[in-house]
């Protein structure tokens, strides 16, 4: 009021009653000369004070009550949370106002959410149960109260929640229990003082054949029809002294009919009041099993006595407790004589033997084998026998004992040795086959893999027996269908000159499928041939009988040729001889001078046109064709294989002038155009040869020069010939080198091999270098070799020798 400004005041008034009157003041400064006067309003606001008092205890009830409260908005966002809501799911109230009710609910969705809300009428209320999800992932099961409120135009939820997770565990738990007492698989049953039916279960009541309402208007004695009410009571003062009676009784059913039960009587107190728990179980099976077991037991001791094997069994103690029948023929020993005593002791052969360990080992629960051991038998002899223990086992898997199978196996023992010797006979039979021999059954595993496989294909048949087939040779996938019908329709597969040997690239082979029956087992025998040999010996032979028709082919054209090629010499001559210069000749002369000139003129005339010339020219070349026709004629000569001495370097030179002749229009190749550079030294070198042969060899080599420098475009290309004469080996040697395009390791290591080629399909048997190889090595005994590499040309070798 100094300051002379406007003030504001709340305060309060205690009126006369003692009540409380609250109020608000507000006032302004006025002045009055030297007098300054605040004048103002005083306002009651007890009623606002009220409200507002009621609010905060509105509020602090909201926060501290026992159960978890939410505001909930239509979209179901939460509003706001009480601490117990927020303590009982593990959040602070600040997390759960940024979540909404689906992300706690469980068992809640969005479609669900709004079905809920729309169903809530404003001031309806609902209750039910649902499990909500805590921070930590846990789940609680809560019941559920809420109810819609509607304020200043906004909608609300308000919902109350309290956990009952161990409430519901308690339900549930006195659920299973009822539930088991109804389901168990034995009749039970609470009784009464008096005997009355207090509660059956299920099983209980269909033994019986009562309903459950029948069943509670009928008492014990009802259905058991060896209990009075004397017995009964005297039945529960046994109860009370010993807890619990157990025995054997009848039990009637509602229709007469009478079964046996197996009976345990509880007594239990509860509240003050004694009641009596009967469990019942129907043991009419078990009984009828039991008058089974006696005759099972019955019919195992007739199979004991009737089993071609010895049985024996001993107990704990290893003594003998069963000994049948067989046992004592081959023992020669009398059950009486054997029971109760130990296998040592009455066989003093058994003692430390294997018998004896296999019997302790079985009964301490290892594992034991068959043993099959040379023993005495009741006559004297010895035999072979086979002993097998097994344990004996109670209830409890205990070992209570041994049993023991004895089989006389001296005779299957002789049939395996015949049987091994056999197959070993057999065997070595198989394996000294030069053949493949593969045995599979029918479904394609192998059952034979002869030595002769081993060796092929470098798998023992150890690792291949009882595998599939094409796992073991992938490349026999593609003839498993021919394999499977061989066996199905007994039928003999056989094909001739198959491309590739067992799988591989090189060579032929022949396939041979036989179908099997043996025992009643179906299977096959494949036969697999290498035949590489024998088509190659065919092919040279087709190869040799194609030069021979050749070469009778070219005989026949030569002799033909030679006819008017005698002629047109002998004409040529006679033309030179009469029209020679200055060889006077009265024939002429008449000739001349009939014809209005004379011989000088001619002669002037003919020398003009250079018809002496071409004279010359003609019978020059007439010889030079001669001279080929003749070398035709000596090259494709069938002759006897007979060895001559001939001169070296003459072959070569023959061998060339054939080679010259060689002309292919199509791909522009005349042998011609290639340079041949000859260096004959230590001249003349005569050898021992088929001359024929060594042109042969010769001839194939200058055109698989000629050739690869045509295909791969050599410029220049050039033949270089080498002779000279290797007086350590005493060998004569030719060395043929081209500059064409070389060959690389793999192709050079293979250009022998027959069928072998590096030309396109058609124009190459690769059988050329492959015949020369073997007319030179396996014919004259020399050698050939080629040395070359990419882009350096090639050089053949021949060695042959001076001397036969």
């Amino acid at each position: 009021m100094e300051q002379k400004v406007p003030w504001n005041y709340e305060g309060r008034f205690i009126k006369s009653d003692g009540s409380t009157l609250w109020f608000l003041g507000n006032a302004e400064p006025q002045t009055y000369g030297d007098v300054v006067i605040h004048a103002g309003v005083l306002f009651d606001i007890t009623a606002s004070k009220r409200v507002e008092e009621s609010l905060r205890i509105t509020q602090f009830s909201f926060n501290h009550a026992e159960m978890g409260i939410f505001r909930v908005a239509a979209d179901a966002s939460i509003l706001d949370v009480n601490h117990k809501a927020a303590e009982l799911l593990g959040y602070t109230r600040e997390e759960l106002v940024t979540k909404r009710v689906v992300d706690i609910d469980f068992d809640l969705d969005e479609e669900r959410w709004q079905v809920l809300w729309d169903e809530l009428s404003p001031g309806q209320k609902r209750h039910f149960q649902t499990t909500f999800v805590k921070k930590d992932g846990t789940r609680i099961v809560v019941e559920i109260f809420s109810n819609r409120l509607e304020y200043e135009g906004k909608r609300y939820s308000i919902i109350f929640i309290q956990d009952i997770t161990q409430r519901k565990q308690a339900e549930d738990s006195l659920k299973l229990t009822q539930f088991c007492f109804d389901k168990a698989s034995i009749g039970i049953f609470r009784i009464g003082e008096q005997g009355e039916i207090l509660e059956a279960n299920e099983e209980a009541r269909q033994s019986l054949g009562y309903t459950e309402k029948e069943i509670s208007e009928v008492n014990l004695f009802t259905f058991n029809p060896t209990l009075s009410p004397d017995l009964w009571e005297a039945s529960k003062e046994l109860l009370h002294e010993q807890g619990v009676i157990t025995g054997e009784s009848i039990h009637k059913r509602k229709n007469g009919e009478e079964f046996q039960v197996d009976v345990i009587i509880n007594m239990i107190s509860f509240g003050g009041q004694d009641f009596y728990v009967l469990f019942c179980q129907n043991i009419t099976q078990r009984k009828e099993a039991e008058n089974k077991l006696r005759e099972n037991q019955r019919l195992l001791n007739y199979i004991l006595e009737s089993m071609n094997e010895g049985v024996l069994v001993l107990d704990q103690k290893f003594r003998y407790t069963v000994f049948n029948k067989n046992m004592e023929m081959m023992s020669g020993t009398s059950r009486e004589d054997i029971l109760g005593k130990t296998p040592w002791e009455v066989f003093a052969f058994v003692r430390e033997s294997e018998s004896e360990k296999q019997i302790r080992k079985t009964m301490r629960g290892e594992v034991t084998e068959t043993v099959e051991r040379r023993l005495p038998t009741g006559s004297g002899r010895m035999g072979w026998f086979s002993e097998s223990f097994s344990p004996v086992k109670d209830d409890d898997n205990c070992i209570i004992g041994v049993v023991g199978v004895v089989s006389d196996i001296s005779r299957r023992k002789q049939d395996e040795h015949e049987l091994r010797s056999l197959r070993n006979y057999l065997s070595n039979i198989i394996d000294s086959m030069p053949s493949t021999l593969i045995g599979v059954d029918e479904m394609g595993r192998v059952t034979q893999w002869n030595k002769t496989a081993e060796r092929h294909t470098g798998i023992e048949a150890d690792i291949a027996r009882g595998r599939m087939l094409p796992e073991v040779l992938p490349y026999m996938s593609l003839e498993m269908e021919k394999i499977y019908t061989s066996i199905t329709q007994r039928q003999i597969i056989h094909e001739q000159k198959r491309p590739g040997f067992l799988g591989g690239s090189e060579g032929y082979e022949e396939l041979t499928i036989y179908p099997l029956i043996a025992n009643g087992v179906e299977g096959a025998v494949i036969r697999v041939d290498d035949v590489s040999e024998h088509i190659r010996l065919e092919e040279m032979m087709i190869q040799s009988e194609k030069m021979l028709s050749v070469g009778g082919l070219a005989a026949g054209m030569a002799h033909e040729i030679n006819n008017p090629l005698a002629g047109i010499m002998q004409t040529a001559e006679v033309m030179s001889n009469r029209l020679r210069r200055g060889v006077p000749i009265s024939a002429n002369t008449r000739a001349a001078e009939a014809a209005g000139t004379t011989m000088e003129s001619i002669e002037q005339f003919m020398d003009a046109r250079g018809i002496y010339r071409m004279l010359d020219t003609i019978n020059e070349s007439g010889r030079r064709v001669a001279s080929i026709v003749a070398n035709m004629l000596s090259f494709a000569r069938k002759g006897e294989s007979i060895v001559t001495y001939s001169d070296l370097e003459e072959l070569i030179e023959k061998t060339l002038e054939l080679a010259a002749t060689d002309y292919d229009l199509k791909k522009q190749y005349d042998f011609k155009q290639i340079a041949i550079h000859k260096d004959f030294k230590d001249s003349p070198l005569h050898i021992p040869c088929e001359q024929s042969k060594i042109q042969q060899v010769l001839l194939n080599i200058f055109r698989n020069a000629a050739q690869a420098m045509q295909e791969a475009g050599t410029p220049s290309p050039s033949l270089g010939i080498h002779t000279y004469r290797d007086k350590k080996k005493k060998m004569a040697c030719v060395e043929i080198t081209d500059n064409g395009p070389g060959m690389d390791e793999i192709t050079r290591k293979r250009v022998f091999e027959p069928f072998f080629t590096t030309k396109q399909v058609g124009t190459g048997t690769g059988l050329g270098l492959s015949v020369s190889y073997f007319i030179i090595v396996e014919n004259h005994g020399g050698t050939l070799s080629v040395d070359s590499s990419p882009g350096k040309g090639s050089t053949f070798v021949i060695r042959l020798p001076l001397q036969r």
